[in-house]
């Protein structure tokens, strides 16, 4: 250690991580570094840290290194140090699996917090006499299906009553359920455990088969050929017990039980308190769990013993009253009080809809149901309509339930690259009829090859791979499935015909010649004989035989050709979509029924009947439009354009199977469900239904306001994560908010130019009180004066405005009309502001800081800063935080952050990020979206690449976390008033709540 004046250069040795790490023990960023084990020098200078901040640092470097080790690591620092960090992990880590099993069993929240809490401590004082530490999941499924059964059949003995479900189902249907899913467990407890483990960490925890094979150091061959064979010994198995399965279907089965139930913090903290030993957490045991202890500990342990464990548990229990010597009936539950404790309680495991939270994450405002996480570029229907499949920009598949919207599987995908441009990603997709298998066509880039792969719904196996002619950057490829599932037919390009395959192998079955251009639409008949195809720059639908081949007839389209081809149900009709507009025909009777213009879609690239052929679906670079097909006219139109400056993705849509409900892709890979007729939103969840915009706390902290691309404002009590009102009126994306002093009004505005005004809203109520009819087209800054009377509103090509809240009146204009005012401070003097902008009148982009004086409305101080439209002001105004980029080489980008001294716009720090080609546009709008000061101006939010967070210390100049969870580019971040919280909002309409500094 190498002491200095004010601080010392620290390396940093830590032996406890050793069993962790082969030879480097960490590293953070650079230039931060610490010794190998081989005693090595990393080639950068050690970090230079103050005193105070050598606990905090090492704390935070081994939290961040335990939360990456396996199963096996932290069990065995627990044994081996006897600390309760690691086995705490633990707890969180598989709480979801432990409360799944037990609640599917008993059906009774009281009954599964007994068995939740026993597994646990179970698993305390059992560690090591686990064999395999890395199939400890394996162990927890064991134990808590028995501990489970065991309560059960006591529950039966003693006539007690052992349910509280409550779902809609019928009692039998109820039961079924219940009984199937319990012979699973039992049976699963009964294989091999090189067969029932990787079965368990796939189906019921949601790990990859590439996951499996690194945390148990098995080659992947193995693992897949191991959860095959393990498949069809648990469908034999089961054969035997009198339930008839077909092979996927077990698959299809075992992902269903992965379904987890929330977790409560207070269970967590209480089970992880009673594992680790706290004293006062003795006292709230209950006798219940004591009863299931003493039977599996005695269970356990010689007849010698037997009589030691019930004194022990007799002792813990001292202050219940409550004696468990010898064999002992479980008692009436009492529900235990946790008491305070030193401790702090656990993150909770789970939002308020039961959905796993990100690592290191307090909460969610929201939901994460119907998302894909990246932007949408195909959807579809399962036959049955249980299921959405969904394919994005990045080529991964999301199996989403219909009806509650939570993720029930994210299939295998390739490594993916983001590309800025249209075609990319997930091209098209279609489920097979008996829906076991989804095919989909995708692309990774412009410069790569298509691939067409078939894929197990089940398990995500790859069944069959084809690889396709690269189309170019503007070429899509079209897919159609015959009614009987047995043929793909996908489209190819000038040199490659259509081809038709067959499904179960991929092996071409049938190519159609004769094309002078691209195929653009594909649609099998209803009864599959004949395949209608369209070619782009060709006025010719052409209609071909599937079994020979053979052109059977051409129907004259619209010139410039078709972009989609749909058949009715009942094969009468005949859709067909182009730049021109859409057409219909009868196909029994050889003529046009139907024609629209061209000014009603933009470009169309998806058509669909709906079941009863009434109305039809047109998906378009314009929204979703539904047309009646008797009236000749379009019913109704929805907005499902892209976000601005990001990737953008093909227009995605479908109507369920029976009809009664239209699905689209909106912005930030949210899905919608509406009724087709009327438009009432199906979806059950509360929350925003596209990517975040805008962020604001409360000056009092307790309520947020959150703004998104669909146009609505929500107000959130942070402490439940409840939406107490759901603000509507804008036009477009809510692009500023700002609550007033004494938080009595929240002001909002919105990027659409038809929307020129600011709204004001109560937020008790969340009624809405004024518009102010500013006159900039693009409002980018809201900021109330301290006494509340005053509102500043900044934007484009306007004066900096203050508007009387009261009277509604401009009092004040500050600046010339060609400004652009991108971010302001209202001092706390009630004197004076600052503010950034932007000369738009001078020949030079230059950025102008200035200090006005609110009284006279005149300029105190003016200093030239490099141009940016992205700027931060520090809450008490010292700092300003501003975002450019700089080219430094062909396609090559960095982004730079300057922290400048507000009086002398003098540079005081800096924060350099490389871009690459392919991130430029998601990561660069991202940053001109936000960046947020903490109160005290110690720490900058501000997005980092992947949609991660990166905290910089402003006085240290260097990064202090960085935070990870969002599944796109961060547009939104707020401090709470007391700096303790951050909430961040993505473009995947996720809001997560974090502690400050990224650590609880």
């Amino acid at each position: 250690m190498d002491q200095s004046a004010g601080g010392f250069a620290l390396e940093v040795w830590t032996p406890r991580l050793a069993p962790l790490e082969g030879k480097i023990l960490y590293s953070f960023s650079s230039p931060l570094h610490y010794w190998s084990e081989n005693g090595t020098r990393p080639r950068s200078d050690p970090m230079t840290l103050t005193p105070a901040l050598l606990q905090q640092f090492c704390v935070q470097l081994e939290s961040a290194r335990l939360r990456e080790a396996s199963d096996a690591e932290l069990l065995a620092l627990y044994l081996d140090q006897g600390e309760p960090t690691p086995f705490r992990l633990l707890l969180q880590r598989h709480a979801g699996l432990v409360w799944a099993v037990a609640h599917r069993v008993l059906q009774h929240h009281q009954d599964t917090e007994d068995v939740f809490q026993a597994t646990f401590l179970l698993l305390a004082r059992k560690a090591a006499s686990i064999r395999d530490r890395s199939a400890l999941a394996s162990w927890l499924h064991g134990v808590a299906t028995r501990l489970a059964l065991r309560l059960k059949a006591q529950r039966r003995r003693a006539l007690i009553p052992a349910t509280d479900s409550a779902d809609g189902a019928s009692p039998g249907a109820q039961l079924e359920g219940r009984e199937l899913q319990q012979l699973l467990d039992e049976e699963l407890q009964r294989l091999p455990e090189k067969y029932r483990l990787p079965l368990i960490l796939c189906y019921l925890q949601d790990h990859t088969h590439e996951e499996i094979a690194q945390q148990l150091s098995w080659p992947l061959g193995t693992v897949r050929g191991r959860m095959a064979r393990a498949r069809d010994l648990l469908r034999r198995r089961l054969e035997r017990r009198g339930v008839l399965l077909a092979l996927p279907a077990v698959g299809v089965l075992l992902a269903a039980c992965s379904a987890r139930a929330a977790v409560s913090v207070e269970l967590l903290a209480q089970t992880g308190y009673l594992a680790v030993g706290t004293p006062a957490a003795a006292r709230v045991l209950s006798p219940q769990v004591a009863w299931l202890l003493e039977d599996s500990l005695a269970s356990l342990v010689g007849s010698s013993l037997r009589r030691w464990v019930a004194l022990c548990l007799t002792l813990m229990l001292g202050g219940l009253g409550v004696g468990v010597l010898g064999s002992v009936t479980p008692p009436k539950t009492v529900q235990a009080t946790p008491i305070a404790s030193a401790e702090p309680p656990l993150p909770p495991a789970s939002d308020n809809h039961g959905d796993p939270l990100p690592v290191g994450a307090l909460g969610r405002l929201g939901s994460t149901r119907y998302a894909h996480g990246q932007e949408i570029s195909a959807l579809a229907f399962s036959p049955d309509g249980k299921v959405l499949v969904v394919g994005g920009i990045d080529r991964a598949i999301t199996l989403i339930d219909a009806r509650s919207g939570k993720v029930i599987r994210r299939l295998e995908k390739p490594d993916a690259e983001i590309v800025n441009g249209s075609h990319r990603g997930v091209l098209s997709l279609i489920m097979t009829p008996d829906g076991k298998q989804v095919a989909v066509v995708d692309r990774k880039g412009a410069e790569t090859p298509a691939m067409l792969r078939i894929l197990d719904v089940a398990t995500g196996a790859v069944r069959a791979e084809v690889t396709l002619e690269n189309l170019g950057s503007k070429g899509g490829i079209p897919l159609a499935i015959s009614p009987e599932g047995k043929l793909l037919a996908v489209g190819g390009s000038r040199k490659q015909p259509v081809l038709l395959l067959e499904t179960a192998t991929g092996r071409v079955a049938l190519q159609l010649h004769g094309f002078s251009g691209i195929p653009t639409g594909l649609a099998f008949s209803p009864d599959g004989k004949t395949l209608a195809t369209s070619i782009s720059r060709d006025p010719v639908v052409h209609l071909w035989s599937v079994a020979t081949g053979k052109e059977r007839a051409a129907i004259p389209g619209s010139r410039g050709g078709q972009t989609a081809l749909a058949f009715s149900r009942d094969g009468k009709y005949l859709a067909a979509t182009s730049l021109r507009g859409l057409r219909v025909w009868n196909l029994g009777a050889g003529q046009e029924i139907l024609a629209l213009g061209e000014s009603i879609f933009g470009q169309p690239e998806h058509v669909q009947f709906s079941p009863d052929g009434k109305l039809l679906l047109v998906a378009a670079t314009t929204g979703c439009h539904l047309v009646d097909v008797a009236r000749q006219k379009v019913l109704r139109s929805v907005s499902t354009t892209r976000s601005w400056g990001i990737a953008s993705a093909r227009p995605a849509a479908a109507f369920s199977p029976d009809g009664k409900t239209l699905a689209f892709a909106q912005r930030g890979g949210q899905i919608a469900l509406q009724d087709p007729l009327t438009g009432v939103d199906r979806r059950l969840d509360r929350g925003h239904r596209a990517g975040i915009t805008a962020l604001a706390f409360s000056p009092e902290g307790h309520l947020a306001a959150s703004g998104s691309w669909d146009r609505t404002i929500h107000l959130w009590d942070v402490h439940t994560r409840k939406s107490l009102h759901r603000l509507e009126g804008h036009a477009g994306a809510i692009s500023a908010l700002a609550f007033s002093p004494d938080g009595k009004l929240l002001a909002s505005a919105s990027t659409d130019k038809d929307d020129v005004g600011v709204h004001l809203w109560e937020t008790k109520t969340g009624r809405r009180i004024a518009l102010l009819p500013v006159r900039g087209i693009l409002v980018t800054s809201l900021a109330f004066t301290v006494d509340s009377k005053q509102l500043g509103v900044g934007g484009i090509n306007t004066p900096l405005e203050f508007w009387d809240v009261a009277t509604q009146k401009v009092v004040q204009r500050i600046g010339v009309e060609n400004a652009e005012f991108w971010a302001f401070l209202c001092n706390k003097d009630g004197k004076s502001l600052h503010t950034m902008g932007f000369d738009v009148g001078s020949r030079e982009a230059r950025g102008l800081l200035a200090t006005w004086d609110l009284a006279t409305g005149k300029s105190r101080a003016t200093f030239e800063i490099p141009f940016s439209r992205l700027a931060r002001f520090s809450p008490d105004g010292r700092l300003l935080a501003a975002t450019g980029i700089v080219s430094t080489g062909l396609h090559q980008h960095e982004m730079v952050t300057t922290l400048y001294e507000v009086t002398r716009a003098r540079p005081v720090g800096t924060i350099t990020e490389a871009l690459d080609r392919s991130a430029l546009a998601p990561q660069l709008f991202a940053r001109q979206s936000c960046m947020a000061f903490s109160p005290e101006g110690a720490c900058l939010a501000l997005p980092g690449k992947g949609g991660t967070i990166l905290l910089w210390d402003v006085k240290a100049n260097k990064e202090r976390a960085r935070l990870a969870g969002h599944g796109a580019e961060v547009h939104a971040l707020a401090w709470s008033p007391d700096g303790k919280l951050l909430l961040s909002g993505s473009l995947d309409g996720t809001i997560h709540l974090w502690p400050a500094g990224g650590k609880h």
